[in-house]
Parts: structure tokens; sequence; C-alpha cells
């Protein structure tokens, strides 16, 4: 079985759970190919850490992948991304 990974609410409930690709010549899952793409996917999973009660404290009610909510946090988190690494 593949390994699994979920993406977590502010509360810390798993809002949705997907298999990771995992190469068959390394054991880690497969990182962003390039300077920019690691840098792009850093700053949107730092935007998301943002939302932590003790941070930001932001919350769209989002209760399942797909909603409305998760669509809203998906969308700040893009936007942060261009934001932190735009010249």
């Amino acid at each position: 079985m593949a390994p699994r990974t979920g993406a977590l609410s502010a509360n810390g409930d798993v809002l949705r759970t997907t298999p990771l690709a995992v190469s068959a010549s390394a054991s880690l899952a497969p990182t962003p190919k390039g300077a920019e793409s690691y840098a792009a996917t850093k700053a949107h999973e730092l935007t998301h850490w943002t939302s932590h009660p003790h941070r930001l404290a932001r919350d769209f009610g989002a209760k399942c992948f797909g909603d409305t909510g998760y669509a809203r946090e998906e969308l700040v988190a893009e936007i942060g991304s261009c934001a932190l690494t735009s010249r």
C-alpha cells in the first residue's frame, strides 16, 4: 500500500487523504523540481501555517476536500505564495 498524507485544518482535523507518488529510485516522496518550484511550494505551505488559532486564526469552515471552505483556504495559500515569491 502506498504511503498516505493528509492536509490538516486549523484545529488538527484531517481534511483529505491522498496517496503519495513515490519514486522507485528513492525512498522519499518527490519534491518540486528546481529552486523556483521549491520556493513557491514552501510559500504555499507556510501560508497554510498562518491559519493556526495562535497565529491568524483563519477559518473558512472547511469540512472536507473540495468544499467552499477548503477552496477558499487553497486560494489564500496560492495568493500568499504569489505574494511571497514575486520579484
